[in-house]
């Protein structure tokens, strides 16, 4: 259970992050891009951490 908050903040935290100081860096470009930029980003963190995890996961079961 405290994983999936782990997931759930992070998410949310590196989607905030990307969106409030790295999109108005790009302000040429429209808010659909912007969102979907962030969205990318924001989903790439949880996949990190799972690979993360699951290797320290193996490395204790050893």
């Amino acid at each position: 259970m405290i994983k999936f908050y782990t997931f759930t903040i992070g998410v949310i935290a590196s989607a905030l992050a990307v969106y409030r100081f790295i999109v108005p860096a790009l302000f040429s470009l429209s808010d659909d891009f912007a969102m979907v930029l962030a969205a990318v980003i924001a989903l790439s963190y949880p996949v990190a951490l799972a690979v993360i995890s699951k290797k320290v996961w193996k490395r204790k079961k050893k």
